[in-house]
């Protein structure tokens, strides 16, 4: 068989020509045999108002014959050059069926505490005014976006290759709030000098405001 014809699809697919052709054999075939039994005798031996007479009839008519020729020519040429070759297309990408995400692993009460404070600290953090921890942003990214990331899906794949209730699944889970707390320090440590700052810089002006109108403060109002 020529390469045009063999399936490429996990499907296969269908050749136009070569059923149009064996159609066109069977009606060829039909249209003799039924042919000879009206030449020879009373049909199929049966009413002639009957379904199956009707068939006979038809297929022994003048139009059948050369339906066949036709059927015959046609789909040998399509089948010869292979344009009638329709492949049937496999699954597509979006339809393919999805791995299932890893169910969320149940950790022991350390690895929980240790999220829990790291997310805390992380929202407490970018809620200082951004002026108050220039000092601390880049570390600051470089925590959440790489380390924590990194060292979360490590975690859950290291976790995913033991028994959730074993021994083992507990020592991953005290490693990895050891590592989440290493972290939650450096927040803690970022968070004190952002607040730190926030307040030097309020006493600072404080003391402007107080050089600049040394005799506007309450004991005036109470003269």
């Amino acid at each position: 068989m020529d390469d045009h014809r063999q399936p490429t699809s996990p499907k296969g697919g269908f050749d136009v020509g070569l059923n149009a052709a064996l159609l066109g054999v069977f009606l060829s075939a039909a249209n003799f045999v039924t042919s000879q039994f009206a030449e020879f005798g009373e049909g199929l031996g049966t009413d002639h108002g009957s379904p199956l007479q009707q068939i006979a009839d038809l297929l022994s008519g003048d139009v059948v014959k050369p339906l066949a020729v036709v059927l015959i020519l046609v789909g040998g040429m399509l089948y010869a050059t292979g344009m009638g070759y329709i492949e049937l297309a496999g699954p597509s990408k979006g339809n393919a069926p999805r791995p299932k995400p890893l169910a969320t692993l149940p950790m022991n009460i350390d690895a929980r505490m240790a999220e829990a404070r790291i997310t805390g600290l992380l929202a407490r953090l970018k809620a200082v005014p951004e002026e108050l921890r220039e000092e601390a942003t880049i570390e600051l990214e470089g925590i959440e976006q790489r380390h924590m990331p990194a060292l979360t899906r490590a975690h859950r794949k290291a976790r995913a290759t033991v028994s959730p209730t074993s021994k083992q699944a507990d020592e991953l889970d005290t490693d990895y709030a050891a590592s989440l707390n290493r972290l939650s320090a450096t927040l803690e440590q970022m968070v004190d000098r952002s607040e730190a700052l926030g307040r030097e810089r309020l006493q600072w002006q404080t003391l402007v405001i107080e050089e600049r109108f040394p005799n506007a403060g309450p004991e005036k109002d109470q003269a």
